[in-house]
């Protein structure tokens, strides 16, 4: 679709219903064409970058039904342009919809689709607040800041739907908290039987990578991807058992590779390894390992950014375009098969651990032990599968404290630019 005679896309999202049993909230979403200031909704949602005064397109249409309100508060100096501030402005029936959100996109010399994401979340958040229950919103930057639309309006989707997330706590008082649904927008140890009961509590982001590799199949068949995709969610009970690992066991994986246990605390990689073996039975064209492997990444990197070790440029490539679509950050470590001597053992091929020192690299040169001729990436996201409120994790007004999803958007991304390949080659 193109933009056309002054109309501004805007998009409605219907039969919105929360699952009793995944406490989600679905959106369907249509894109549809019109004047956004004939519209009638609860809310309606137009944008302002920093500094500009002069408005054009669907703010200025707005702005000009409204008698010059939206200028009014720029030269009043109640409205700026900044990147996640926010006006609102009620018509009193001089437009059919019952208010006006207009949403500081920043300055457009760095307008990108993390600023919509950010943008959005803002507006969306105000209007929830505001009790609004039926939304539409044009879509930030796909008129003067020259993004390209589709790609603009699924950052404005991704930015409000991760926004209006929380999570279906499961305690009463909760429950019983009224907050103000939006119904339609419109466009994680043991130690020789000895359990550190401290060290565990909070571990729950430990099933980050799996969850995220779920989400990407979910989205995958959603979006009926052309592309022969499979995902291995291998999982264990970290629990004592007469049956449990102990230090100083020697296990011997699928490809014949034995592995002598000196740390029990690595017992995530363990089962990593038999994935990636598995993997192979598949003839698969390329692997990614998704997992919240190592502390070493954490004091690397903290929470911002995840730890890329691949052995294929290409693949590293790929993903790198698709963590800067998704504003899902990675960033390549070596791979160095010198880093093996760590894992040296005396009893088995390898250890299951290289140590403290370069704990990131060795970790992932334990994972180069079991896998097969093909292309593969491995990403430590440790960290990163949780959001919290404090200066170790970089704000964003569209991730809600707890469960990020990282890296689940970036996985989507890569597979859907892939499909978009294999499209145009069979042509």
């Amino acid at each position: 679709m193109t933009i056309a005679d002054k109309k501004q896309f805007w998009r409605s999202a219907v039969n919105s219903r929360r699952s009793i049993f995944r406490g989600e909230i679905q959106l369907n979403i249509n894109v549809k064409q019109g004047s956004i200031q004939a519209a009638n909704f609860d809310t309606i949602i137009v944008n302002l970058f920093l500094g500009h005064t002069d408005l054009h397109g669907a703010t200025g249409a707005v702005n000009g039904a409204l008698d010059g309100a939206i200028v009014d508060l720029i030269n009043g100096g109640d409205l700026r342009g900044k990147l996640g501030e926010i006006a609102t402005l009620y018509p009193r029936g001089v437009i059919p919809s019952r208010r006006v959100i207009v949403a500081g996109l920043g300055p457009i010399e760095k307008f990108d689709f993390e600023a919509v994401r950010e943008a959005s979340a803002a507006a969306i958040k105000k209007a929830q607040a505001l009790s609004a229950t039926n939304v539409a919103s044009i879509v930030h930057g796909g008129g003067v800041g020259k993004l390209d639309l589709r790609n603009a309006a699924q950052a404005l989707v991704e930015g409000s739907v991760l926004a209006l997330y929380k999570y279906p706590s499961p305690h009463k008082k909760e429950q019983d908290d009224k907050v103000s649904e939006i119904a339609s927008l419109t466009l994680l140890e043991i130690d020789e039987n000895k359990i550190e009961q401290a060290g565990m509590v909070g571990m729950k982001g430990d099933m980050g990578g799996g969850a995220a590799v779920i989400g990407a199949m979910r989205a995958v068949a959603q979006l009926k991807l052309p592309l022969r995709v499979v995902g291995l969610i291998p999982t264990v009970e970290n629990v004592i058992s007469a049956t449990a690992y102990k230090p100083n066991d020697v296990f011997v994986a699928r490809n014949g590779v034995s592995v002598e246990i000196i740390s029990t605390d690595a017992e995530g990689r363990l089962i990593l390894a038999d994935a990636l073996c598995y993997a192979d039975t598949f003839n698969p064209a390329a692997v990614i390992d998704v997992a919240t492997l190592t502390g070493g990444k954490v004091v690397a990197f903290g929470s911002r950014t995840s730890a890329l070790f691949t052995t294929d440029d290409d693949l590293c490539h790929q993903l790198r375009i698709a963590g800067q679509k998704a504003d899902e950050a990675v960033w390549r470590m070596p791979l160095d098969p010198a880093y093996d001597r760590q894992l040296k053992s005396e009893v088995a091929d390898i250890k299951n651990s290289g140590g403290r020192k370069a704990s990131a690299i060795t970790a992932a040169r334990f994972l180069a032990h079991f896998i097969g001729n093909w292309p593969w990436a491995h990403l430590d996201i440790a960290d990163g599968e949780f959001h919290l409120p404090n200066l170790d994790y970089t704000p964003r007004r569209y991730v809600q404290q707890g469960a990020t999803g990282v890296p689940t958007r970036m996985l989507i991304e890569f597979l859907r630019r892939r499909a978009e390949d294999k499209e145009q080659v069979s042509r």
